[in-house]
Parts: structure tokens; C-alpha cells; sequence
């Protein structure tokens, strides 16, 4: 039924339009692009922040997020405790397709502090971390 909506809403659009100003047309279709695309980057970069400031086990991060990097749920919520988060992150590029995104994030504070993380996100149906990949040393 929503979709019938839609392409009724969509198909008075166009009629409407005919005839009339098309750069004006295009311009708000620019706009409506453009507004969508930054709605995108904005809830990928809110759900980076919860699971890298507040370390959001539960909501801002996928189950096989979890399940690989800490195993349960318990050791993610155990590896996020006092000291081991971020006190900022520095969001340098993010690059929305579809119900995917990859950014590139520099974390100030925690356990990567300063470090460059490639995170990968998934939309279901919010946006959710679903991998971080940073090269940092382990070991003494």
C-alpha cells in the first residue's frame, strides 16, 4: 500500500513539474539528494560514536561485531569499561552505499588513541559497526 502511495506522490510530481521551471526542478532534486546522502552520514557517524565513546555493546554495534571481536556479549561489555574508550573521535571520511558504509575514524583517548580505524557499518535497519580494522602493535 506505501509503495502504490509513493509512486502516486511520485507520478503527481512529475505531472506537476511538466511545463514548468526544470532547473528549479533539478535544483530541489539536488537538494533532496543531497539531504538524504548527509541524514546517511550523520546516523553512520552517530553510531560510530556509540560504540567508540560509549561503548554501546548492545544497539550501535552488529552481533557479529561482538561475536568476533569479543566473543559475547559480556567480554564486549567488559572491554569497554573505564579507560578503555574514547574521550573523542575525529570522523575523516565516510562513504555511504546503499545499507553499507565504510569511515575512516581517529579516536582521541582509549585504547586507540591516535590511531587510524578503517570501521566498516552496516544499516539493520539502523546503522550498526559491523568491523574495526586498525593496525596497532600488540604485545609488550
Amino acid at each position: 500500500m506505501r509503495l502504490v502511495i509513493v509512486l502516486v506522490a511520485i507520478a503527481a510530481l512529475s505531472v506537476a513539474s511538466c511545463g514548468g521551471d526544470d532547473e528549479a526542478a533539478d535544483a530541489r532534486d539536488a537538494d533532496d539528494a543531497f539531504t538524504a546522502e548527509r541524514a546517511a552520514h550523520d546516523t553512520a557517524e552517530q553510531a560510530i560514536a556509540k560504540a567508540l565513546l560509549k561503548g554501546d555493546c548492545a544497539v550501535a554495534v552488529t552481533d557479529h561485531f561482538v561475536r568476533r571481536s569479543y566473543g559475547s556479549l559480556e567480554g564486549c561489555r567488559a572491554a569497554s569499561e573505564a579507560g578503555a574508550l574514547a574521550d573523542s573521535v575525529r570522523v575523516e571520511d565516510v562513504s555511504v552505499r546503499g545499507d553499507a558504509a565504510n569511515a575512516i575514524v581517529i579516536p582521541s583517548g582509549g585504547t586507540y588513541d591516535g590511531v587510524k580505524i578503517h570501521v566498516t557499518l552496516v544499516r539493520d535497519p539502523i546503522w550498526k559497526v559491523d568491523e574495526l580494522v586498525a593496525n596497532i602493535p600488540a604485545g609488550p
